[in-house]
Formats: C-alpha cells, structure tokens, sequence
C-alpha cells in the first residue's frame, strides 16, 4: 500500500482564530515579567493538522492523533513515526494536531481538537475519508483532551465563525493511551500540567468540572484504553475510573492494564520495551480497531 505522507500543514480556524486577540492582549497585561516572557512564544503559535493520507480516492476511516506532553509541550515526535505507520497499516487515514499551549487555557486546546474533527469532517470529500468513521487517538495529557472531545456537546466557547463549525464535532471512537482524566495534585508532572492547563489563577471547583468522566453520556463513542500499573507520572487509576463510567453508561470498552513499563511508552516498539507485556497493546487494539470499527 503506497503512502502519501504530506507535510502540509493545515490551519483549523483558516485565519479566523477566535482566541488570539484575547489571549494576547492577557498575556501582555501580565505584570510578571518572567511569566509573560515565557508564554510570549506561544502566542504566535496556530492550531494545525497535518494530513498524513494513503490515497484520497477511497472512502476511508480517519483517526486524528494527539500527542502528550503535560501542556508544556507537545511529544509528537516521540510517537509519530509508529503511529502514523499504525494506522496506515490498517487502511486510516491520519491527521496530526497540534493544539495549543499556555497561554491558551482551558478550554482552547479542546476547543482546537474539537474544531479539528469539524475541519476533517467537513472536508471528508478531499480527504478521501468516510465522515461517519473519524476517530482519535490521545497520549497521556493528549488521551484527556481526547476523553472530553469524545464525550463533549456538539458545542462551541466561541461565536461560530463559518460553516465549518456547523458540523458535527462527535467523534466515532477513540484510543486512549495512559490518558490522564482528572486533573490533580497527586505527583510533580501532574501539578506542573494542571497549571499549564488551568493557569496560575484557576479556581477550585475546576478541578472537578474538568473531571474527563463528568462528560460522558450513554452517547460516549466505543473506547479502547490501556495503562501500566507502575506508571508513577499518571496513575493507572485515572483509565480505571474512566472505563467504570463509560460501563456505567451502557458505552462499549476495552481496558488493558498491563504490569510493567514507565509512562510515555508510546507504541511501545522499541527494542530496549520489546520484553513488556505492554509492548503487546498496538496488537489488541488493532483486534479491537477490525471488530469495532472496521467491520
């Protein structure tokens, strides 16, 4: 099967960002010269995908990639060869997001990946790609953008700036892969991420209206997720409580703890990870990918 790998990237707001004037204006505003020389970079940076397509003549499933990284970057590197590779094994179509990052709170980097699966779905006829069968895949702080999207409201934080966002935002499956689903305290990374995701001045009660689980409805796409036990940057808890509440809906799920390996695995392909159970996760997904989403 010949790929067509581009490196195009694509625009999601086709200029009409919603969110840069205001963000730039609070950014410029902060009295702290430190913090506003930090975050001064990502102001300039947009919400792109990256199409990664086998052919665009074929009607085929799409699935959009989210990379972890903690809201202080974006680990796409770090997964997108074997992902990409994946995916186009078994006949998707993909799309790289790069969502944005502090200044950019809450909600933007979902409002992104929301707009995201609008954009793929809109364009489904230049894409080559069957717009009932568009999913997402998340890594770590990616998998819980990808949590809420998939249980999100077919809403917008934004006045709708064109026909792209009409469409529906709903996403048809999704892969979680060591998700984080709340944010917390409760190690280093985690209380560096829920800064970066919240800011300095977030309020309490965010901390359970962000709880990835308080979205999901009996309308929840089907989920794949998996987790190691010896994660000790996001507890395997965090796919736990989230696999209860999709079962506790009445939504179709496959939860693979596996016992050994660090966080970040990735596809789990690497030579120095090939004695991991966890290096077996891309083979039951893939089970799970032919039985749910491709029959």
């Amino acid at each position: 099967m010949k790929k067509k790998t581009s490196k195009k990237t694509i625009d999601i707001y086709c200029g009409k960002d919603p969110y840069k004037k205001y963000v730039t204006k609070k950014v410029l505003s902060e009295e702290n010269f430190f913090l506003r020389f930090l975050t001064l970079k990502n102001i300039f940076e947009k919400p792109l995908i990256t199409p990664y397509l086998l052919d665009v003549t074929n009607r085929r499933p799409a699935v959009i990639i989210l990379p972890g990284g903690a809201f202080v970057r974006r680990a796409t590197k770090h997964i997108l060869r074997e992902t990409v590779d994946f995916f186009h094994k078994l006949g998707f179509n993909v799309f790289v997001l790069q969502y944005r990052l502090s200044p950019y709170f809450y909600p933007i980097p979902i409002e992104d990946s929301k707009r995201a699966v609008r954009y793929v779905r809109y364009h489904a006829n230049m894409f080559g790609i069957d717009p009932d069968n568009i999913g997402a895949i998340g890594f770590s702080a990616g998998g819980y953008i990808t949590s809420i999207v998939g249980a999100s409201k077919n809403n917008t934080n934004y006045l709708k700036i064109d026909k792209i966002d009409q469409v529906s935002c709903a996403i048809n499956f999704q892969i979680l892969a060591y998700p984080c689903t709340y944010l917390s305290r409760e190690t280093t990374i985690m209380k560096i991420a829920l800064l970066a995701f919240l800011g300095k001045n977030y309020q309490e009660e965010l901390l359970e209206e962000t709880k990835s689980i308080n979205f999901i409805t009996s309308d929840s796409p089907k989920t794949f997720i998996w987790h190691t036990k010896k994660d000790k940057i996001v507890p395997s808890l965090h796919s736990k409580l989230y696999a209860k509440a999709l079962q506790e809906k009445g939504v179709q799920n496959e939860l693979h703890i596996y016992e050994d390996g660090p966080h970040g695995l990735g596809m789990c392909k690497k030579k120095r990870h090939s004695h991991l159970a966890a290096s077996t996760w891309s083979d039951a997904c893939e089970k799970w990918l032919r039985y749910f989403v491709l029959k």
